[in-house]
């Protein structure tokens, strides 16, 4: 289900590099959230936050293409499963892993641009009294190794997005995230039922500024990673 955008369009960031490792171009995965029969949150005048999360991620495909290979989990207006959405981003030997939300609230109140990284919730921290040095991790819990290059990537996201509106970064055991084995964050671009910032995310040139501000996380995240090495 999950979409190549090839070298079509890579004119439109002329003369930018593309992002190696050994041989192998990265691979960025971008889920935008719900679909289909889930909505997701609801702006008062009708927005709806699955045609938000999929028309900005397109947005930042375009944005990545040329220097990543780009894959979306969803391409149209349909519905997948959480688990569905980690399991292909794993299937696809993801580098990174970007889940796109616009939040809401019972209260009109702004909620900001707010990039999450997982963490495990109480109740589930649990010993393996049973385990072995060779015994694998569980699936469910394979963030946990890739916790330090989450928050990494959250806060070069932040970083950038800070330029289009404040915006910060939160911990949270986010089911889309716990099943992700790459560096994975979920990055929530406002709320629907604050009247402002409904009216933004209706705004094509706010929702480019702000797939700008996510490419440049992203690229900077992944030099940061290469400096490493």
């Amino acid at each position: 289900i999950a979409i190549l955008l090839g070298l079509s369009t890579a004119e439109m960031a002329a003369g930018a590099k593309t992002i190696y490792w050994g041989r192998t171009k990265k691979t960025v995965v971008l889920d935008p959230g719900h679909g289909g029969t889930d909505s997701g949150a609801r702006s008062p005048d009708g927005t709806l936050e699955k045609r938000v999360a999929l028309d900005l991620t397109r947005l930042i495909a375009a944005e990545l293409a040329g220097q990543f290979r780009v894959e979306l989990i969803r391409t149209d207006d349909y519905r997948l499963e959480i688990e569905r959405r980690t399991d292909m981003a794993n299937n696809l030997k993801a580098d990174a892993f970007i889940s796109v939300h616009a939040g809401g609230s019972f209260s009109p109140v702004p909620g900001g641009i707010i990039v999450f990284y997982y963490k495990e919730a109480a109740s589930e921290h649990r010993p393996f009294p049973d385990r072995t040095p060779d015994t694998p991790g569980s699936w469910d819990r394979i963030q946990l190794k890739h916790v330090r290059t989450s928050h990494l990537l959250a806060r070069y996201l932040k970083d950038r997005l800070d330029s289009v509106q404040p915006s910060e970064v939160l911990d949270a055991p986010a089911l889309v995230l716990q099943g992700a084995d790459m560096p994975a964050v979920l990055i929530e671009v406002g709320y629907l039922s604050n009247p402002e910032e409904a009216r933004d995310l209706r705004d094509s040139r706010h929702l480019e500024d702000i797939a700008r501000a996510v490419s440049g996380g992203i690229k900077a995240f992944f030099e940061d990673l290469r400096k490493e090495k």
